[in-house]
């Protein structure tokens, strides 16, 4: 699973951390770590803005509205789904406000190109193409590495 853990103590700042990052998505955990194991806010905001170069990819912020935050005993109060592409540098920002103070960090990070499904694939920057292109007739088929072929999937088991 992708995820990028953000923790926030509000005495001490931001943590980021990357797990098992995919070229496709993260999931954006943030969380709340200063009184662990139960976190008390007072008057608490907080959101992120993904950003690809000068383009904002994705933002939000929390809470939603008629929505306050008191106190938590979970490690993360929400999850958000980022879309991302493969090989590309993005910036993630978060903040947060709590008893009137804030704080901000800002973290760079390139995604991975997603695995080479056969030896004889190549990658054109944006994804893998077979040597030879899939027929277009509406049948399904299924790469043959050893003969360099799409091989109908009827004939396949």
């Amino acid at each position: 699973m992708s995820k990028i853990l953000a923790k926030d103590n509000t005495k001490t700042g931001w943590q980021v951390e990357f797990e098992n990052l995919a070229a496709n998505y993260a999931d954006l955990h943030i969380g709340f770590t200063e009184g662990a194991p139960v976190v008390e806010f007072k008057n608490l905001k907080f959101g992120y803005t993904l950003t690809r170069g000068d383009t904002t990819v994705q933002t939000n912020s929390f809470p939603p509205p008629r929505t306050r935050y008191v106190r938590t005993d979970q490690e993360y109060l929400v999850v958000e789904r980022l879309k991302v592409d493969p090989e590309t540098e993005y910036t993630l920002s978060l903040w947060a406000e709590n008893a009137g103070e804030r704080f901000e960090t800002e973290t760079t990070f390139t995604t991975p190109r997603p695995p080479q499904p056969y030896a004889s694939w190549t990658w054109d920057g944006a994804q893998w193409n077979a040597p030879v292109a899939r027929p277009e007739d509406g049948e399904n088929y299924v790469w043959n590495e050893e003969n360099q072929t799409w091989q109908p999937l009827e004939e396949i088991g």
